[in-house]
Order: C-alpha cells, then structure tokens, then sequence
C-alpha cells in the first residue's frame, strides 16, 4: 500500500545578477569559476522544481525535492511549459555511442578523473520535435536545452576541431558557431563523470543574446530542477495552472528564492497566509496554525488568589521588616 503524499511544485521567477552569482543547492552544486562581471545586465532566471511530503508531515525522512518527484518527468515538464518554442538539445561530453537524427556530431578524447585516459567522448545538436526527443536527449546526457536559437547561416562553415566521421559530414549543425561556442564554454568545463561543477555563469551572458533562454539542470535534494535563464522574462503562472498533475489535485506555490535552495516551511507558511481564499487542507496540514490556548475561568481564579496571597505575603514581611529596625533603634 503506497503511502499519502503532497506534491507541492516550487516556481521562482527572479534575477541573475553577474556581481552576485549563487543560488545553488549548497553542497550539492557550485559554479565553475570564471572571470568577473560587473558591467553586464541581470538575466531573468526561472527555477521550478518540486517537494513530495509523506503523510502531510513538512519533517518526514523520507520527503523528496527535485522537478520529477511528482507524476510528471523531467521531458513532461520541458514538453509543457516549452512546447510553444523550437528547442534543441545540446549533448557534450556524451557517450560516442550517439542516436540517429542528430546534427554536428564530433567525436574527441579527453582524460577526465574516474575515466580511462583519452577516454573518447561526442558533441552533438538534435531538433525536438516530440515528447520521445526531449527524452532520447536526455538519457544521452544533455545538460542544456536552446530556446528559440537564431538560425545558423548559409554561408557558415563547419570547422571541427578534430575530423570528423564520414557518416557525420552530411549533418551539419543547425546552430550558429557563436552560439555553439557559447554553448560549450558554458557546458563543457566539468572536470570528471557527475561533477558537482556543472556550469561556468559567465557564458550564460553569451548565449542568451543568441536565442530566447537556455534552459539547464541544478541540482536539488534529491534529483534535478529545471531553470532557464533569458534575457526576457518568462511567464510560467498560466503554464503552471494549465500542468495536468496541478489540474489533479497537485499544488504550485510562488518562491522567493532559488527553488532548490527554499525554506519549504517559511515558503509553505507564506503560501497559504497569502491564498487567494481558503488555504487547501492539503497545504494548511503540512503547516498548520499554531492554537494558543486560553486559560480556563479556574486557572484565571486561581492566578488571583495566587497573586493576592503573593501580596498578603510581601505587605507581611514588609511590616516584620519595619518592626526589627524600630527593636534595633
């Protein structure tokens, strides 16, 4: 018998400031160090990702954090809230082993730490067209997700820096080289197989002039979240309402901060204090409203004999007090 749980999806619409870098799940996830920004524009960031509370308790040990704990995956979630947009995956450092349809492919060797040395390794680009794509991209590794690229040139060379296969030549990529350059600073500086340096922030202010966001994947408690940065905000509040698991019986809340990096109590207390009407049970049992009792009429009754026999009491040494100074005299 599957245990009763609460899925509560956590969406954060804020700024990427290039003085201020963060946000990250700490511990779990950093930055790859790169040069200072100072001059440069915040970037809209936009973070959802999701918690699944056992048995209405908030302090349950086995609650989950991360976008795919409820009924949706990952490439669910990406289907719905892009599904207006062109995407294309992006796939670096992938297994040389790669599916068919994908565009720019090149193959490299690279040593990397827990990995044989000149360990080969592939690039590649891949169109999404459906559901079944977003996937595929995903269980080769992408790490990011172009929102509405600008369309490569005509009259753009292709200059891999290592050959490339004969079979891949026919492919070309569908990205611009500025943009696939970008890409790469931004995913191709991890160090070794699930290195918890993931991204270099920097690149983030190349890449976004060059499409509509990208979209990548922070680390939570316990799985990925999703977040896409742009340069124009992006507007999930209808997407969210619209998502099938929210219309089932799901909830979504509004966060103040980075969503794997939330206070889910405070966030949940301040979710439901600001409801629209009526808080729903489901959210309320998981932060319930502290009941201060009232003393009962015996209680207050007793609390004044108490305080009059307190009274009676200090009046009686203060007179002792003053008759043993007048002996003394």
């Amino acid at each position: 018998m599957s245990t009763p749980s609460t899925i509560v999806y956590g969406l954060y619409q804020g700024l990427l400031l290039p003085h201020r870098l963060g946000g990250l799940s700490r511990g779990l996830e950093w930055w790859v160090e790169g040069p200072f920004l100072k001059t440069r524009k915040p970037l809209h960031r936009t973070i959802l990702s999701a918690g699944r509370f056992l048995n209405g308790d908030l302090g349950h040990p086995e609650n989950t954090f991360g976008a795919a704990v409820g009924s949706h995956s990952l490439a669910e979630l990406i289907e719905h809230l892009l599904s207006e947009h062109r995407l294309v995956a992006v796939i670096e450092d992938g297994t040389v082993q790669s599916p068919e349809g994908v565009v720019g492919r090149e193959t490299y060797s690279l040593s990397r730490m827990g990995m044989a040395k000149l360990t080969g390794f592939a690039r590649w680009e891949q169109e999404i067209h459906s559901l079944a794509d977003i996937q595929q991209a995903l269980d080769f590794g992408a790490k990011a997700f172009l929102i509405d690229p600008q369309p490569r040139g005509e009259d753009e060379e292709w200059n891999p820096v290592v050959p490339i296969d004969a079979e891949d030549m026919h492919h070309p990529p569908v990205l611009p080289e500025l943009l696939r350059q970008a890409v790469q600073w931004l995913i191709g500086n991890s160090n070794g197989v699930n290195d918890t340096h993931r991204y270099v922030p920097q690149a983030l202010w190349d890449v976004t002039p060059l499409c509509a966001g990208v979209l990548v994947f922070h680390a939570d408690r316990d799985s990925d979240c999703l977040a896409v940065y742009s340069e124009e905000a992006l507007d999930w509040q209808d997407k969210m309402d619209a998502l099938p698991a929210i219309q089932d019986g799901d909830f979504w809340i509004s966060c103040q901060v980075p969503t794997m990096s939330l206070r889910w109590k405070r966030a949940l207390y301040e979710a439901c204090d600001n409801w629209d009407g009526d808080c729903p049970e489901a959210l309320r049992a998981l932060v319930p409203v502290q009941q201060i009792d009232e003393p009962s009429e015996d209680l207050t009754e007793q609390d004044s004999a108490d305080e009059s026999e307190e009274k009676s009491s200090e009046t009686t040494d203060t007179q002792s007090s003053s008759s043993s100074e007048e002996d003394s005299e």
